[in-house]
């Protein structure tokens, strides 16, 4: 909405004030366009605009300096897309990985995660469209937004003290105006939840590297892990229905094992991925895994090639499966789908007042 808060034009008018006298931007006319969904925004650059926009830009740099300065790694989410592995104590044996040819698409160390690898496993051309091009769904799917909110309440409510005291969810759930399936997914969890363990950690990041050819990172966000009983024990929190029998199924789960294995090991513990359905027509979770030395073994064979399928590069084939395809996010545009529509691509109305009149026109 505010068009002198989006960092790229506040770097535009600093540059321009560096060439053009101040006072030939005031009173300037400021233009955001958002190509895709056809939406304008405009704003009047003021007096007081660029002094302003001066100062969110240097203090913008001085936090990148300050965070260049510091020579401490902390991993985190930022590990799956960084590009300066090879001396960063988190990945001690990372190789500097260029692409195969100037025509590869593919980095020269892929990085794939519990969501990547199920789009690869159920077709490859999905894992093309959404996670190596990035191309905007022509189809709507399901909204996350049901089970992003209960993950934010399961967190809130592990952060501040326990997550079994009926009353205490009650008062989280009404804090935040949830409905009354959020309170009954609360309270499955609860009955779940390992009591008196050792919270290793939240809804935080981990990953792991293959600096062997075909170079990988597997980077995945988990939403808990607890200490007890001999093991580390990773929960998965569901709130849609159960695709899969047992966890060792899910491709999901078997990269979240193969990132988990290692820092099991180190902790001396069994490792155990568990998922933890809280919707209230699911009566039994799937059977849950541990994983033993020959599972492990098999485990590192699967993601090497997994890895290595991805890597052998295109085509990309659609399976064309009407199970699979009425769901896909870009099913009424390709070629292979086996139920095809028609695409919802965002469109410019002329009717609305909201809508840029001339964009339709072209540039």
């Amino acid at each position: 909405a505010d068009v002198l808060a989006v960092p790229a034009v506040q770097c535009a008018l600093v540059r321009l004030a560096e060439i053009l006298a101040p006072s030939a931007l005031d009173g300037a006319e400021v233009t955001w366009v958002d190509l895709l969904h056809g939406v304008r925004r405009t704003a009047t650059v003021g007096p007081t605009d660029l002094v302003a926009v001066r100062s969110a830009v240097g203090g913008t740099i001085d936090r990148v300096l300050a965070r260049a300065a510091d020579p401490v790694a902390v991993p985190g989410a930022d590990c799956a897309t960084c590009r300066f592995r090879k001396g960063c104590p988190e990945f001690p044996g990372a190789k500097r990985v260029g692409r195969m040819s100037s025509r590869d698409p593919l980095p020269g160390v892929l990085t794939v995660t519990p969501t990547v690898v199920e789009a690869w496993t159920r077709c490859p051309r999905l894992w093309r469209d959404q996670h190596l091009f990035g191309i905007p769904a022509s189809d709507t799917g399901a909204s996350g937004e049901h089970g992003q909110r209960v993950h934010a309440l399961l967190r809130a409510l592990h952060r501040d003290g326990p997550c079994t005291d009926p009353d205490r969810i009650a008062d989280v759930v009404t804090a935040h105006g949830a409905d009354r399936r959020v309170l009954d997914e609360l309270r499955n969890h609860a009955r779940r939840c390992p009591v008196g363990a050792e919270g290793y950690g939240h809804e935080f990041s981990h990953h792991r590297l293959h600096a062997r050819p075909p170079h990988f990172l597997a980077a995945a966000r988990l939403d808990a892990a607890w200490i007890h009983d001999g093991w580390l024990d990773v929960r998965d929190y569901k709130t849609g229905g159960v695709w899969h029998d047992r966890v060792a199924d899910d491709p999901r789960a078997r990269v979240q094992a193969w990132i988990m294995a290692p820092v099991a090991a180190a902790l001396g513990l069994g490792l155990r991925i568990r998922y933890e359905h809280l919707a209230a027509d699911v009566v039994d979770d799937p059977e849950e895994w541990e994983p033993d030395a020959d599972d492990l073994a098999a485990l590192d064979e699967w993601m090497v090639a997994t890895a290595g399928a991805i890597r052998a590069g295109a085509p990309w084939p659609g399976v064309s499966d009407p199970a699979v395809c009425r769901s896909c996010r870009y099913r009424s545009v390709c070629p292979e789908s086996a139920t095809p529509t028609v695409p919802t691509w965002p469109r410019v109305d002329p009717d609305d007042p909201d809508d840029t009149d001339d964009l339709a026109d072209g540039p």
